[in-house]
């Protein structure tokens, strides 16, 4: 009896191990957890000894899943592709460094924009998406799907924003800039997007406040 608990293989980790029939014999398996990190990733699994140990099972099948994902539609090139993928991330993965205005926030993509069938849903819904254009929530603090989502211009998005503040914002904004603070800080505390911040630290916007 192997002891595998706690390894690690590829992307698994062992967690208890049991025996059931398989293709004609009793066979060992393991119930590992998958921490690949991977937002559409199923988190758990049951893996045969055999394929954990030589190699040949790495993950829960998200690896293979995410390279399906990308071919199935053949859009995987396009703006469309990105910006749903975007969206899904930044709600899903831990790791993405605007979590913590989303998914951490609760801010989540609908059950019809997820899942085997997701994108292509996204795609009737939202139709193609021009270069300049992005997708955006109509209610801020409301998640992601058809009912809150409309397309719009980047540039007009940004002017929204620039227009949600005055210039004593501005001022505080380029004050706290220059004492070191962070964009992504600066844009939470003041209801914009960073890339708003951005363009007031560039001198794109607001060029004659100091």
């Amino acid at each position: 009896m192997k002891n595998l608990k706690e390894q690690k293989f590829g992307h698994l980790t062992p967690k208890y191990k049991f025996r059931k029939f398989s293709s004609g014999k009793m066979r060992s398996f393991w119930v590992c957890d998958c921490m690949s990190g991977l937002w559409w990733c199923d988190e758990s699994t049951e893996v045969r000894e055999d394929r954990l140990i030589s190699g040949l099972t790495k993950s829960c099948g998200c690896l293979a899943k995410g390279t399906q994902f990308k071919t199935k539609h053949g859009m995987s090139n396009t703006r469309t592709w990105d910006i749903w993928f975007g969206l899904h991330d930044r709600c899903r993965n831990i790791k993405n460094d605007s979590y913590k205005f989303y998914g951490a926030r609760g801010i989540k993509v609908c059950r019809r924009w997820s899942g085997e069938n997701g994108f292509s849903n996204f795609f009737n819904d939202m139709g193609m998406i021009p270069k300049e254009y992005d997708v955006h929530r109509i209610d801020k603090n409301g998640s992601y799907g058809p009912w809150n989502c409309i397309i719009k211009e980047r540039r007009q998005h940004l002017l929204d924003h620039f227009a949600k503040l005055g210039v004593e914002d501005v001022k505080t904004i380029k004050c706290l800039l220059r004492d070191g603070a962070k964009g992504v800080d600066l844009a939470n505390k003041f209801g914009v997007c960073p890339s708003t911040i951005s363009a007031i630290k560039n001198n794109i916007n607001w060029k004659g406040v100091e």
